[in-house]
């Protein structure tokens, strides 16, 4: 009787021993087809790694995606919104001119030119020199001969003194970059998830397509060898038939695998971009990791007891906490415009004299003068400042609630991987009894003592046991990727294969 093929049963090693005559001809021959075959599949070897890891997986979606390059212009806008409010410090050289002529007369030249410095305590410093002269000179423009220099400081004593529009918006933009930082990990941490969500459901629907390749391949090979039986007379002629129905099963199902791995290849492609900005997709060689490495549970990235502290440092939670420090500082500028507009200006002046710019300058040569300004009800400064409060109470709230959201997110996933990890655990041992029951009950079928019926059925068993391990697999490996989510851990992660 021919023997009945039993697939995944043990490793095969073929050796293969070749007889020639000891002729240094037939010798030569034979060392060089050893060489070239041992050359060949060096180099194949060499040349070809076709894996694509998880590690692969996120390096080429941070590099590459759209979703991630968006959130790198995220980072440059803030930046750019940085530098924007360091400008309002900017010194300022600033110069005016004016000059009438009439009649071949010099009614009056005014010129007035000097340099402003800005400071981030609210003092803004000036000097400039002012030259004017003409027949008609309104008398408050008349100078010394030689012009006169003049420096000073603009001091606010009311609003302003403790902060300003300039200030806010540079501490804001300071802060703004910190929260675009957090963005941006937080779209790939959504895009990193995404993608290794659809990485194993592509390794799930491309192991069991697998599994059924090979299961056909028996299953073809077993009804041929019932055929070459049946015709000799060792085996009924219905064992055909049963050898049959299998085969079909078999094929019915591998083309519904073929299908899903299609399908699931073609969502997961979308997430495969290169450096020329083009969706580059699956190649045709691509393939996940190997079975062998998943077998075991997953390398731990972080310790397997609950930290709370993962989900402190989310980075959505970090915006959310930086947006609160931008409402406070918002908050105390609405507050210190209750106070009154109250600017103090003093300005020492010298008449320069050769070289000597300074020479007269004395305590009392100075301008000096102050503004005063206040509405009287601060109805509308008053309504802004609880506008603000509220505001800050708002996201003081939310973030609360997203942090407890977070908080049992991640303690579930936490609980899924654990306990699925446990259920992975117990279908690997699974598997490999079925195995064993197959293996014994094809033995019995060759000697006959079963039937092909229970050899089909402990097939089936084991082809089913397979598929589930493989699916809890993938689930094990998706809540695994999915605590890590929900800490906001995945942009950082170390992936260790």
């Amino acid at each position: 009787m021919n023997k009945i093929m039993c697939p995944h049963i043990a490793e095969v090693n073929v050796i293969a021993a070749v007889s020639f005559k000891c002729r240094p001809v037939y010798l030569f021959k034979c060392i060089c087809i050893i060489f070239f075959i041992w050359l060949s599949n060096g180099t194949v070897g060499a040349q070809t790694d076709s894996t694509l890891t998880i590690r692969k997986l996120f390096e080429q979606v941070k590099s590459f995606h759209p979703v991630a390059l968006v959130a790198d212009i995220q980072v440059s806008k803030a930046d750019a919104s940085l530098l924007k409010a360091r400008g309002s410090f900017d010194p300022v050289i600033n110069s005016t001119l004016d000059h009438k002529q009439f009649e071949d007369k010099s009614y009056f030249s005014l010129f007035d030119g000097g340099l402003k410095i800005p400071t981030k305590f609210g003092a803004q410093f000036k000097t400039g020199y002012e030259y004017n002269r003409g027949v008609f000179l309104n008398p408050e423009n008349n100078n010394p001969t030689n012009g006169l220099i003049y420096a000073g400081v603009s001091l606010p004593l009311g609003q302003g003194l403790l902060t300003d529009e300039s200030r806010a918006s540079l501490k804001n933009a300071e802060i703004g970059r910190d929260v675009a930082v957090n963005y941006k990990k937080d779209l790939l941490n959504q895009l990193l998830y995404q993608a290794v969500v659809h990485y194993w459901e592509w390794f799930r629907s491309y192991h069991a397509r697998e599994i059924y390749i090979a299961a056909l391949r028996n299953a073809t090979e077993r009804y041929q060898a019932v055929i070459s039986n049946t015709k000799s007379g060792d085996v009924p002629g219905i064992d055909s038939i049963e050898a049959r129905i299998q085969l079909q099963l078999i094929e019915a199902s591998l083309n519904q695998a073929n299908l899903e791995y299609n399908n699931i290849s073609l969502q997961f492609s979308t997430f495969l971009w290169n450096n020329e900005k083009v969706n580059s997709g699956l190649l045709q060689s691509d393939q996940p990791m190997k079975m062998e490495k998943n077998d075991d549970s997953p390398s731990e990235i972080f310790n397997l007891k609950f930290r709370p502290e993962y989900v402190e440092q989310h980075p959505y939670l970090n915006q959310l906490n930086l947006k609160l420090q931008q409402a406070d500082i918002d908050r105390k500028l609405k507050q210190d415009r209750i106070k009154p507009i109250l600017n103090l200006q003093f300005n020492p002046l010298a008449e320069p004299i050769g070289n000597q710019t300074i020479t007269n300058l004395t305590i009392n040569n100075f301008k000096w003068g102050f503004e005063f300004k206040m509405p009287l009800l601060l109805r509308k400064e008053r309504g802004d400042l609880k506008l603000a409060e509220y505001k800050i109470q708002e996201s003081q709230l939310e973030i609360e609630n997203l942090k407890a959201k977070l908080y049992s997110l991640y303690a579930g996933n936490m609980n899924e991987w654990q306990s699925l990890r446990e259920q992975t655990a117990i279908y690997s041992e699974a598997v490999a009894n079925y195995e064993r029951m197959l293996y014994a009950e094809t033995r019995l079928f060759e000697v006959g003592e079963s039937s092909l019926f229970l050899v089909n059925s402990r097939e089936q068993a084991y082809i089913n046991a397979r598929i589930k391990f493989i699916e809890l697999l993938a689930k094990s490996k998706k809540s695994y990727y999915a605590a890590l989510y929900a800490a906001g851990l995945l942009p950082d992660a170390e992936i260790n294969e």
